[in-house]
């Protein structure tokens, strides 16, 4: 909030008049972009694939973003890990893909479909909190904020997911969660009724009127209706449990707050802090014009004071206070359509109040896609036809159509389209419930609700003291048109473990610590280790202050002799590659070099590498050499950007929305299916503590786990398997929000004492070797983090630890898989339910490879790199000479077109065949055109 903001200590200004120019300068030379997903339908069922189509936007023309061609999406399971991302190829701000949920992979929930680009990551960054003594984990300061760096306001999209069809053509609403899901006792989960107070400006000032907005709800975000009450003064809550109250608060005066709800709850609050000294907004508006009150008490300098209206961070008007009291009337035609930031500061770059408003023109916010030609109803197989017509017409528009059988889809508060999303959704703070409300009309009654929206979930996008002041942001991520990979080479500290542990014979330092949470100083060694580590100086983590050689090969996984070099030069040990287009994944060849002096007249020779037993087909690859001499031990890390962090779900995300008075008395169909909306959620309570392999959180191969936790900066070392077992599962899960240090186990006890006696731990087991096709086919989407289905038989307890000997003999290379199963739900982070007995728990189980096996291990490394996704056209049968009877249809999305065009006269027909049930139709079609007007439209059969 703009509090914050206000003790921000500012280190370079200026005029008022070089602040405004600079703004000026940033908002139109640097423009964001937005992001807009729309999917093929409402709700899935296990099997289904989910098709959806992106777009987008650029904020300093409001035309089709031109700045990233890829765009990241990304799907999350209800508990919030990771299940599959995907590079999308953008063109002219469009572009589409689809996700197959494989039910040997996914199960039940509420999934997220998030897609942001890179270039967006350039803002609303903030660094995630984490335990105090995490850092320990990572190899230095730099992996650690990078691995706990968050950005807020993503593009993300929650919808249900439900069991596969016990029968073809039944869609149950039920949801079977992952089993290991802890569960509560019901008082520990008890809701709390509270109050938030967001004052109009920012902040309340003593002896200044002020209008301050108040939002109840529960603990969960459900809303509550109700009356507050400061002292004498009441109000009621207007819209989905806020209201406004204006009063003048005094520094010296305290009063009580009180909240009723109107089912009976009360609840007590504290009024935010009253300053002496300050400024007030009092904001009103009509059909017409903005009304604009700035009051300032008398001590503020009012003479070097003024105020910006920005649109989507470009500067559209400014103004200079006119003494202690200033009018503005701004109309709305002057402003463009969505959501504009008021700031009032000084010649010092202070900002003093700041709020968020909407302007809407009209009907401008209105539907501009209109689609008609739809029956009541359809007969089997039949053939249907359905007319798009685009109210502002203009060659060369494309935009993406959904038709689905209504019977089967679900109401969702979370159901923006493109014009919620980008003039509404994206420019504030959270989740907004059904966002299509307060474009329905232009009344009283939405306009109040939109301005209490903007009071109560008003976010800053575009910090305006960034954009003033110099030195205050800077660019880090790329906006890229190819696949842009980061990184740095370094000097290589696992090696430089190894000749410590080699020299000592410890793994541990001379405190009983675990060795690879800090490395040994050379005063710690005996004299014989201090001399021998001294020659080795190299091996140390350090920043590099010369220039060394990058090498990268990219080799095709469909053709092993189709190889792409190149060779780049570090800058102080940083470097940038720049990808080739490609599709699908190839194998990538990473390593780097002292010596930038190489042979101009090098040859390449193949060198065949024998493959282990495992292995499904046969490695080819450069060998490439030096000059002077094989290359000096460095660690080379990429620097992917990719958000780690997800956010618990909002009360409305998980309940389906009530059902349009029109579809209320919508009639059962012949065939039986189900048209009650209740969903549901069949949890197997497999107790706190009891080990479950039936559905692991994450299934991964061994060297892709690795590959994971060395370039998040994980401290690990190939020479001891556990420990690179427990940083692996320490890189996907995190700290789990424990603020102490948490250590594996062996033979379920702690490997030595530790003050925390009911810490929670990392469990690690063996299981027995078994085929790689028992897992599923994991090589052909390594992005696809869950694996389902039952394993092999795990022996119990202390059997399934080999002996102490194999123990330490059991290397890295004999690891096909690591299962990681855990009760921990990353959406629960810091929820007060992980205390005590309940803290969670961490189970790794090893699979080697069969009969013995050893993985091809090589010299430089090896990572399979995703490019970008090739979607799978969607399949639109064609019923024009009538099928058998016996033929069986259960499409639920009848018709999905992710890039139809429309003629030069805004219009287009589409053409295709009903399912095999009698149906009643539900349309959806969003897009943008070339000068970015935003097109959408719904419709539905016997509205």
């Amino acid at each position: 909030m703009i509090a914050a903001m206000l003790l921000c200590a500012v280190t370079e200004a200026g005029t008022l008049d070089s602040l405004i120019t600079r703004l000026n300068r940033f908002g139109r030379a640097i423009p964001q972009e937005k992001v807009y997903v729309h999917m093929d339908n409402t709700c899935y069922w296990l099997g289904d694939t989910v098709w959806f189509a992106a777009y987008t936007r650029q904020t300093n023309n409001g035309l089709p973003s031109g700045i990233s061609r890829i765009l990241y999406a990304e799907l999350y399971n209800q508990d919030g890990y990771l299940m599959e991302r995907q590079l999308i190829e953008m063109k002219d701000g469009r572009g589409h893909g689809n996700f197959v949920l494989r039910p040997s992979y996914y199960y039940g929930g509420y999934y997220e479909l998030r897609a942001y680009t890179r270039w967006q990551l350039n803002w609303g960054k903030f660094e995630h909190k984490h335990s105090r003594v995490a850092g320990q984990w990572f190899i230095n300061k730099e992996k650690e904020t990078q691995f706990y760096r968050d950005y807020d306001k993503l593009y993300s999209r929650v919808f249900p997911v439900y069991d596969q069809p016990k029968q073809p053509g039944t869609f149950d609403r039920d949801m079977t969660t992952r089993p290991m899901r802890r569960y509560f006792r019901k008082d520990q989960n008890k809701r709390a009724l509270q109050v938030s107070f967001y004052p109009e400006g920012g902040q309340l000032v003593s002896g200044l009127p002020c209008r301050m907005a108040f939002e109840a709800c529960y603990s969960d975000g459900e809303w509550a209706d109700g009356v507050l009450r400061i002292g004498d003064d009441s109000a009621a809550t207007v819209h989905r449990g806020r209201g406004t109250i204006t009063f003048i608060p005094t520094k010296a005066l305290s009063r009580k707050v009180v909240f009723r709800s109107n089912n009976g709850d009360q609840v007590s609050a504290k009024l935010p802090d009253v300053l002496s000294a300050g400024t007030s907004i009092s904001m009103n508006e009509d059909s017409v014009t903005w009304h604009i009150g700035i009051e300032a008490t008398q001590d503020m300098p009012t003479a070097n004071m003024a105020v910006t209206i920005m649109h989507e961070g470009v500067l559209r008007k400014h103004y200079r206070l006119k003494g202690q009291h200033t009018e503005i009337v701004i109309e709305k035609s002057s402003l463009p359509e969505g959501i504009n930031q008021l700031t009032v500061f000084d010649d010092s770059g202070r900002v003093w109040a700041d709020r968020l408003f909407f302007v809407r023109h009209g009907k401008g916010c209105q539907a501009a896609l209109k689609i008609t030609g739809l029956s009541d109803y359809y007969d089997p197989f039949e053939q249907i036809n359905i007319e798009v017509q685009s109210t502002q017409p203009q060659v060369g528009t494309h935009i993406s159509i959904s038709v689905r059988d209504r019977y089967n889809q679900e109401y969702l508060y979370d159901s923006g389209n493109i014009m919620t999303e980008m003039l509404l959704a994206s420019e504030i703070k959270g989740f907004v419930p059904q966002p299509e409300w307060y474009f329905e009309a232009d009344d009283n009654l939405h306009r109040q609700g939109l301005d209490l929206l903007m009071m109560t979930q008003g976010w800053r996008r575009f910090n305006w003291q960034d954009m003033a002041v110099s030195g205050r942001w800077e660019i880090e991520q790329p906006a890229e048109k190819y696949q842009i990979l980061r990184g740095r080479v370094t000097k290589n500290t696992d090696r430089y473990d190894e000749i410590v542990e080699d020299l000592t014979g410890n793994a541990t330092d001379s405190n009983g610590e675990d060795r690879h949470d800090e490395v040994p100083d050379e005063a710690q060694l005996p004299p014989k280790a201090r001399a021998k580590t001294e020659q080795h100086d190299h091996f140390r983590f350090g920043s590099l202050k010369r220039e060394v050689l990058v090498h990268a090969e990219l080799v095709s996984l469909e053709n092993f002799d189709r190889a792409i070099c190149e060779d780049v030069t570090s800058d102080n040990g940083r470097f940038s590659l720049v990808i080739p287009h490609f599709k699908g994944k190839c194998i990538f060849f990473l390593a780097a070099s002292d010596s930038t002096k190489w042979r101009r007249d090098r040859r390449y020779e193949w060198v065949r590498m024998i493959p282990s037993e495992s292995d499904r087909f046969e490695k080819l690859r450069y060998n490439w050499k030096f000059r002077d001499k094989d290359p000096q031990p460095l660690r080379v890390t990429l620097d992917f950007p990719y958000p780690r962090f997800v956010r618990p779900y909002h009360y409305y995300h998980t309940i389906p929305a009530p059902q349009p008075e029109w579809d209320s008395g919508q009639a059962a169909l012949n065939d039986g299916a189900r048209l009650l909306k209740e969903v549901g959620v069949n949890a197997r309570r497999n107790g706190l503590r009891r080990f479950s392999d039936a559905n692991p959180a994450f299934s991964i191969d061994a060297y892709e786990g690795y590959n994971f936790a060395y370039d998040a900066g994980v401290k690990i070392t190939m020479s001891m398997h556990k420990r690179v077992a427990e940083n692996i599962a320490r890189a996907y899960i995190g700290d789990m929000g424990l603020d102490y240090p948490y250590y594996h186990f062996t033979d379920f006890k702690f490997d030595k004492p530790t003050e925390y006696p009911s810490q929670s731990g990392i469990r690690l087991r063996y299981g027995p070797t078994y085929l790689r096709r028992t897992m599923g086919d994991m090589t052909a989407n390594q992005d696809s983090l869950y694996l389902r289905g039952s394993l092999s038989s795990i022996p119990e307890d202390g059997a399934s630890m080999p002996p102490k000997e194999l123990e330490w003999n059991y290397g890295f290379s004999k690891i096909d898989r690591y299962v990681i199963y855990t009760d921990y739900i990353p959406r629960m982070e810091g929820d007060k339910r992980y205390e005590g007995s309940n803290l969670p728990e961490t189970n790794v189980v090893l699979y080697p490879f069969p009969d013995g096996g050893e993985r091809v291990t090589y010299r430089d490394r090896r990572l399979i790199l995703p490019g970008f996704s090739a979607p799978v056209s969607f399949y639109h049968p064609d019923y024009s000479k009538r099928p058998l009877p016996d033929v069986k249809d259960y499409r639920r999305t009848l018709y999905w077109n992710p890039d139809l065009k429309l003629d030069d006269k805004g219009r287009a027909t589409i053409q295709f065949y009903n399912n095999s049930q009698q149906t009643r139709l539900s349309v959806s079609a969003d897009g943008m055109t070339e000068n970015g007007q935003l097109l959408t439209g719904t419709n539905t059969s016997y509205e």
